[in-house]
């Protein structure tokens, strides 16, 4: 649209100053200006109708196609009006073929088709010339001048291909077992959380992937011993069945060696979210909330599990149904059996590691000393004087 525009201008105001000789320019009859305005108003149409055709990416490709071919249309009804072959020079149709696969990618075979109508349109240029009864120059001349339009749309494919290949390299990427990324919800410390739609089923989920330093280091021998602790955690984690502790639904690692954990997603808001943005909350929504967490933890630790970074992130605030004000417990990705009845630990903590957030944690943890549920009800107690 700004180019159709610039176009315009140049033609009446700056080509009348520089008196350049007849073969040096395409000539601009007036019929030029009701064709580059009638492609500024395509323009805007495009550029308006472009955000809902994104819904649906075959129909923004069939979209820019079409509006690939209106502007070759334009350009070849301009340049072919008083037909003439400019020695040396290139129709600009050749320009919109080459970048048009590089701002609107689309599969191979639709690229060349767009290509090759557009690259067509110089020589309809040609025919309706000729319907006026203008007179044209020799075959063989315009076979040679516009040989290059169908070139270039044969090139145009190249950029197609790469630009496939590369968008389905990226979406393999984001395939996580039998759900599919989408955009980022949030970052922490061990890993990325991000919004995830499962391939067959409606329903919508969390992912979040872990950091590369909690996936087991770089060996092959270090990755299996990683990817056993993160079985055991997320085994524990999907045992646990109280409506306040977040659901587990799958878990995996990627071809790269990336461990991650696909779970339910919450709308709402974490506590230490809500108390920054609303202030302290009243003792008695305090106490509501904090019973929840105690009938998540009750059942880990019945189960011999330990949490070990109780804090404000990790208590979720959310509407469930009717409920609101309804507690979930996220991130048992710390989980560590109680010490005194079992010594296996799981991924996120290698022996002589101290897990947890220092405000919140419990001097057990510093220490060599064993740890059991006691230590969730310290940190739950800090949390609550933060709230």
């Amino acid at each position: 649209m700004v180019l159709l525009t610039t176009v315009i201008i140049v033609n009446h105001l700056v080509l009348p100053w520089l008196h350049l000789a007849a073969g040096q320019v395409v000539p601009w009859p007036p019929v030029a200006d009701i064709l580059a305005a009638a492609c500024v108003l395509v323009s805007a149409l495009v550029y308006r109708y472009a955000p809902i055709a994104c819904k649906r990416p075959e129909t923004l490709v069939d979209l820019g196609i079409g509006y690939e071919v209106v502007l070759a249309f334009a350009i070849g009804v301009i340049n072919q009006w008083e037909p003439q072959v400019l020695a040396g020079r290139l129709s600009w149709i050749c320009a919109l073929v080459l970048l048009h696969p590089t701002i609107v990618p689309g599969p191979p075979h639709k690229i060349l088709i767009g290509s090759l109508l557009a690259a067509s349109m110089d020589p309809v240029g040609l025919a309706i010339a000729r319907l006026r009864g203008v007179e044209l120059p020799p075959m063989a001349a315009l076979i040679w001048a516009y040989l290059p339009n169908y070139i270039c749309a044969g090139l145009a494919v190249i950029p197609s291909h790469v630009l496939s290949r590369l968008s389905r390299q990226v979406s393999r990427a984001r395939e996580m077992g039998s759900y599919r990324l989408g955009a980022l919800i949030g970052q922490g410390g061990r890993g990325d959380v991000w919004h995830a739609r499962h391939h067959l089923l409606a329903r919508p989920a969390a992912i979040k992937l872990m950091k590369a330093e909690q996936s087991g280091g770089g060996g092959v021998s270090d990755f299996k011993l990683g990817l056993r602790r993160f079985r055991r955690e997320a085994e524990a984690a999907a045992s646990l069945r109280s409506p306040h502790t977040i659901q587990l639904y799958d878990f995996g690692a990627t071809a790269d060696g990336q461990f991650y954990l696909v779970m339910e997603l919450l709308d709402g808001i974490d506590l230490e979210s809500l108390v920054r943005r609303f202030g302290p909350q009243p003792p008695r929504r305090v106490i509501h909330l904090l019973r929840q967490a105690c009938h998540s933890l009750a059942e880990a630790h019945a189960a011999g599990l330990v949490h070990r970074d109780i804090k404000p992130a990790n208590m979720h605030m959310c509407r469930l149904g009717l409920e609101y004000d309804f507690v979930k417990v996220l991130d048992f990705g710390l989980v560590k059996h109680d010490s005194r009845g079992a010594s296996a630990q799981t991924l996120l903590s290698g022996p002589g590691m101290t897990s947890g957030t220092p405000a919140f944690m419990a001097p057990e943890l510093t220490s060599s000393e064993p740890i059991d549920g006691r230590l969730d009800l310290y940190s739950l107690g800090s949390r609550a004087t933060s709230c």
